[in-house]
């Protein structure tokens, strides 16, 4: 009878011993878990940190190379409202780009320029395709007229949006008017503003080449100015440049009368 109360009870022992056993393992394996867990919490942090402060260097250095580039690169949303511009839109709008961020252009150009504007850009966005076009515009409250080559292209800036507008535009008006200076010296007399020599033997030339040429009729005029020279010695250089002027003024009048009747 009593072994088998003491071989019942065994069992039952074994059980317990069992059960706490596997309670403080359970209880281990769980500050094991929360640790590992804490632990990749902690690591996960600090990757995020450091991926965050990559993308602040990259991001910075992106800004970096986008300002010291001579170009105006600007983004606008699919409204056409600014979201990024460089350095250089913020020295030719005379703003910060905080100032110009969530503005439109019509705040910073004519009524012209910025219709204009809008009517490439909007092409551009609706045929999702880049174009390269040669702007001319005025700022507000200036007269000068600034000539761009300006390249647009559509930029997808997440999935399933709307396309925003991305453009880099460079400024062409300087060079534009050194060439035209440059013209102007070569064909033009300094002086009185007419035609020069060169000139007068190129649209000789080409009048010549013209098919029309020879059913026509053609005469060259010779003017010459009397004892011009006397005017420079005894009155002075200035005052001969005087006469030169007030008679190339009184040609280019007489000419542009005889055009006109005909």
């Amino acid at each position: 009878m009593y072994h088998f109360a003491t071989s019942a009870a065994l069992p039952a022992e074994l059980l317990r011993s069992i059960d706490t056993y596997l309670g403080r393992w359970g209880i281990a394996l769980l500050l094991i878990f929360l640790l590992l867990a804490l632990l990749g919490n902690v690591l996960l942090k600090r990757r995020m940190q450091h991926n965050r402060a990559l993308l602040q260097t990259n991001k910075e250095m992106l800004a970096t190379i986008l300002d010291s580039v001579d170009a105006f690169i600007y983004i606008k949303s699919p409204t056409l409202k600014y979201q990024y511009v460089n350095r250089r839109i913020s020295d030719l709008f005379g703003l910060p780009a905080d100032k110009i961020i969530g503005k439109c252009y019509a705040e910073f150009f004519d009524a012209g320029s910025a219709a204009e504007m809008e009517q490439v850009d909007r092409s551009v966005l609706a045929s999702g395709k880049k174009v390269t076009v040669e702007e001319s515009n005025v700022l507000q409250g200036e007269s000068r007229v600034r000539t761009f080559l300006s390249i647009k292209m559509p930029l997808s800036m997440s999935p399933g949006a709307s396309p925003s507008l991305c453009g880099i535009s460079t400024e062409l008006t300087d060079y534009l008017e050194m060439q035209s200076r440059t013209y102007y010296l070569a064909f033009y007399d300094s002086l009185t503003g007419l035609p020069n020599r060169r000139m007068l033997m190129d649209s000789l030339t080409a009048a010549i080449d013209h098919d029309e040429w020879s059913a026509s009729y053609s005469a060259v005029l010779v003017i010459d100015l009397d004892n011009f020279r006397l005017v420079n010695d005894i009155q002075g250089h200035e005052s001969g440049d005087h006469l030169l002027i007030n008679v190339a003024e009184q040609l280019r009048q007489r000419l542009a009368r005889i055009s006109h009747r005909v």
